[in-house]
């Protein structure tokens, strides 16, 4: 057995989606057909390794649960109270784990948690709290689960009862416990290949700069940016950027420099950064919270030739000092102090970034 320690449980109802609308008490439920002779098939394995179909149902849960949940083992509770470990064992002969895993009811600590995926009832018997397993073996067999505890609604129980079906095919054809999975080949197709087919075809001349002019012309007065009580309309951080990127080209910058940028996460950083590459250059985010020394040597190694302090908020505190940047950036922070006087997008802006690059560096505002 694993150590819980290493690896801590996950409750198989936390990896489902909850209901935000199902009301405590309310009895939620779903309906899954199974494939012809299904059922048929269960009982033939079953016989065949000595097991009864109450014994191959309960493994059917326990599956369940290791495949949604990844735990490295399940315990389930059967009528009489006992509790019965289901390994995870990543790859095994499925005919022997179903023997060893239903041969007999090991020993478990006390604090132990079960799992929450449910039991087992008769189609006739009176459902009790939590999950409720059915299966219907007639002429069109089903499966029906149902929830009374108000957790999951019909959307989750239509995905388990969904998995459940997968499951109950690996178990009756699958030779290996890998096979057998909570999702179908098509499904899986799905979401691994589909879901994540995001290829756009891209024109050589492609740039950031260009694709975000493309889309402002056609979302000009639409919000492209919310900062706390403050927002940009697309046209508007379209301008604002642009004159940013021509205050940085007066101020010598030319197509592949790379400007440092003191920031924190702002409107302003996303206009700042917006009109460097539209001047051609290449912007170099700084974090305020390194020492300066690390900032200094971070400047100089990129050979920026210009430094930006971009504050979240404006502050009556606009002129900084250039020794508020590490001693590598004073240089390129003089040149910004000179450019800010006649291009104010351009300019540093607030005080509170300054005040942190201070603080790593020793020297408390």
């Amino acid at each position: 057995m694993r150590n819980r320690a290493e690896n801590p449980h996950v409750d198989v109802l936390d990896v489902l989606p909850r209901s935000l609308q199902q009301q405590s008490g309310a009895r939620a439920e779903a309906t899954c057909e199974l494939d012809a002779g299904l059922i048929s098939a269960l009982g033939a394995r079953a016989a065949r390794i000595g097991l009864d179909r109450a014994s191959m149902l309960r493994a059917a849960l326990a599956l369940l649960d290791l495949r949604l949940t990844g735990n490295p083992e399940v315990i389930l509770a059967d009528a009489q109270g006992s509790m019965q470990v289901y390994p995870n064992p990543i790859d095994a002969d499925l005919d022997a784990w179903l023997v060893q895993s239903g041969s007999a009811h090991a020993p478990v600590e006390r604090d132990a948690p079960c799992s929450r995926i449910g039991s087992w009832h008769l189609a006739d018997a009176d459902l009790g709290s939590g999950l409720c397993w059915q299966l219907d073996d007639g002429n069109a067999s089903c499966i029906h689960v149902s929830d009374a505890g108000g957790d999951l609604g019909a959307s989750a129980l239509q995905v388990l009862a969904r998995a459940m079906r997968e499951i109950l095919c690996g178990l009756a054809r699958a030779q290996r416990w890998n096979e057998v999975q909570a999702v179908s080949a098509e499904e899986r197709r799905v979401q691994v290949q589909d879901c994540n087919a995001t290829d756009v075809p891209r024109r050589k001349e492609d740039t950031v700069a260009g694709l975000f002019a493309e889309v402002a012309r056609g979302a000009a007065g639409k919000i492209a940016v919310i900062n706390g009580s403050r927002s940009l309309s697309y046209a508007e951080l379209d301008r604002r950027s642009s004159h940013a990127a021509r205050a940085l080209i007066a101020a010598g910058v030319q197509p592949g420099n790379t400007v440092a940028m003191l920031m924190e996460r702002s409107s302003e950083a996303l206009l700042a950064m917006l009109g460097i590459l539209k001047a051609g250059a290449a912007y170099l985010p700084l974090d305020a919270a390194y020492p300066a020394e690390r900032l200094a040597f971070i400047v100089a190694d990129s050979a920026a030739v210009l430094g930006a302090r971009i504050h979240a908020t404006r502050s009556r505190h606009q002129a900084r000092r250039a020794a508020d940047l590490p001693d590598g950036a004073r240089n390129s922070a003089l040149a910004h102090r000179r450019t800010r006087r006649s291009h104010p997008e351009a300019r540093s802006v607030g005080g509170r970034t300054a005040r942190k690059a201070r603080a790593g560096a020793g020297n408390r505002a």
